[in-house]
């Protein structure tokens, strides 16, 4: 059994890591590319802290319920927190695809797997509990 939960744990953390790292068509307004792509040695201050405010949305607001990711936010408050709605739709779409594959692969107890994983995105983002 800890061998076939290590396997769903790998699987799950290379495919959140998969759908936040997609190359995306989507361009901002100003033609950039979406912050969450770049590193931050690279990013304005301003990109920084909006890369800061995407990583807390999903730390505080993306919860599990009924073996399923939903995010808590609905879409004019996630654009009062100073975050551009092509975030909202990305990160919508993004759970779409996340829940798809638990559905498709039969996984069982995401909850502790998304929990595993809120420690890693917490670390990635500089986020303190």
């Amino acid at each position: 059994m800890e061998k076939k939960s290590n396997y769903y744990l790998l699987l799950f953390s290379v495919l959140l890591l998969l759908s936040c790292a997609q190359k995306v068509v989507y361009k901002s307004p100003l033609n950039e590319q979406l912050v969450h792509l770049m590193p931050d040695s690279v990013l304005t201050t301003e990109q920084v802290a909006l890369k800061r405010k995407i990583g807390e949305v999903i730390v505080d607001f993306v919860v599990v319920k009924n073996n399923k990711f939903v995010l808590t936010l609905n879409k004019k408050e996630f654009v009062k927190r100073g975050i551009p709605l092509e975030y909202y739709r990305l990160l919508k779409r993004n759970i779409k695809e996340n829940n798809d594959f638990i559905q498709n692969e039969n996984m069982e107890n995401v909850e502790f797997l998304f929990h595993e994983t809120l420690i890693h995105l917490k670390k990635m983002y500089g986020i303190n509990d």
